[in-house]
């Protein structure tokens, strides 16, 4: 059975399409606060970045926390840093975050030893 034309260019721009790799959130974030485009972000954006830090992975790594802290770190207003925070999960959830990762490491390091 032959195939219709829409079929041969809906299957050609798959085969074409299926070779492009498109960046997850959590890279976008990343490296959006690498080049400093949330310094002029709103603070609906900066809450979608922190979100996407926290939430991207089980162990939240060194080098997210560090992404992460930059991005609370170079806020402004500064007294709107706690409603930011609140937006994003609260306190206690961030706190818990970077808590699991220093606890895993730490069980690893003395495990190693």
């Amino acid at each position: 059975m032959a195939k219709t034309l829409t079929q041969r260019t809906t299957s050609l721009l798959a085969a074409q399409c299926s070779d492009i790799a498109y960046p997850s959130p959590l890279t976008q974030a990343k490296e959006a606060v690498r080049q400093g485009k949330h310094r002029s972000a709103s603070r609906f954006v900066v809450v979608a970045y922190g979100r996407r830090l926290l939430a991207a992975n089980r162990l939240l790594r060194w080098a997210d926390q560090s992404t992460f802290l930059y991005l609370l770190g170079d806020f402004q207003p500064a007294a709107e840093l706690p409603r930011v925070v609140d937006e994003m999960c609260g306190i206690k959830y961030i706190f818990m975050r970077f808590w699991k990762q220093y606890d895993v490491s730490a069980k690893c390091r003395a495990w190693a030893q």
